[in-house]
């Protein structure tokens, strides 16, 4: 049980200082194109990964030209070609997807309200329910007119805003494995000790 603990609070300890790495280098080229593609890069790699494994277990079971796994294979690889093509096309869409996203959800909230005034009236949940909506959907509008109208580099700033995630992520995750280390030597102490006392009474 104990070095089960060990291996998985090294694993943990292992994953925060990625996150903080990872945070810190986003945060600090969040503009740079470079990075950027290299985004591009990493997602294209690993969609490639996933489209190959699909259609190889496709094609190991003979599986028909119609099959779910075939064709998310094939899609999946034209997505990943496209990106080793043009590796910045997913960060400049970003705020596209994000934006439409986000006018989705809103739209969803809106008609959630719109149902809860005709059946239930004038209550609090309602309101909140359409005011959410309603700022839900003017940000995605608001993200994806800045981006495409030139006025304001969307796309880099969602990225600043994902390196700040990532890096108070990985600073938390540490924090909460040092406070669990902390504790566990603590109760691990104490349960030696009260084993000593057992023992020491029954001689």
């Amino acid at each position: 049980m104990k070095k089960l603990f060990t291996k998985w609070k090294w694993l943990e300890y292992v994953e925060a200082a990625l996150l903080i790495i990872l945070g810190i280098v986003v945060i600090c080229f969040y503009a740079n194109p470079n990075l950027h593609a290299a985004v591009g890069y990493i997602v294209g790699a690993y969609l490639l990964l996933n489209a190959i494994l699909l259609i190889t277990s496709a094609l190991m079971f003979n599986l028909s030209l119609f099959d779910g796994d075939l064709i998310s294979g094939i899609f999946l690889l034209t997505i990943s070609i496209w990106l080793f093509v043009e590796p910045t096309v997913l960060i400049s869409a970003l705020p596209l997807i994000i934006g439409v996203v986000l006018i989705g959800f809103g739209l969803i909230l809106v008609i959630k309200a719109i149902l809860l005034f005709a059946t239930i009236g004038t209550k609090s949940k309602s309101v909140v329910s359409l005011i959410l909506g309603v700022l839900f959907f003017a940000l995605g509008i608001t993200l994806i007119s800045l981006q495409y109208s030139g006025s304001a580099d969307v796309a880099s700033v969602i990225l600043l805003v994902l390196g700040i995630i990532l890096l108070l992520s990985g600073i938390s995750l540490l924090t909460d494995m040092i406070f669990i280390s902390h504790h566990a030597k603590k109760l691990s102490k104490k349960i030696k000790e009260n084993i000593v006392d057992v023992e020491i009474e029954q001689k």
